[in-house]
């Protein structure tokens, strides 16, 4: 018994336990924030009260305006336009806005 005590002894300098073991905690990493331009948003009612904004698409929890997709209608004919698209052209980009503006949503 004597020599097992003599041994912890002499190796008791050179053997060190850690009093505590930290490991680090996971942090999520946030995803960072789609940038989305800063457009002018027409107010949703005139002066007399009238309501000239409405919901055409509800994606998750954002919703599409009307001036949202006249907006987007607009700058469609106007590249439209300077690209000397037909007008069956146009007319099928017209339908393809609003799944278009969807599908962007969904991917945001």
């Amino acid at each position: 018994m004597r020599p097992v005590v003599l041994l912890a002894t002499v190796l008791a300098p050179w053997i060190s336990v850690p009093a505590q073991i930290t490991v680090p905690k996971y942090r999520g990493v946030q995803a960072p924030e789609p940038q989305r331009p800063d457009l002018p948003r027409p107010q949703a009612t005139t002066p007399d009260g009238t309501v000239v904004e409405f919901p055409v698409a509800r994606v998750n929890d954002q919703i599409i305006n009307n001036s949202d997709y006249e907006r987007s209608l607009k700058q469609l004919s106007d590249d439209a336009q300077q690209a000397g698209a037909t007008p069956a052209d146009m007319e099928q980009h017209r339908k393809d806005l609003l799944r278009d503006m969807i599908d962007q949503q969904l991917l945001i």
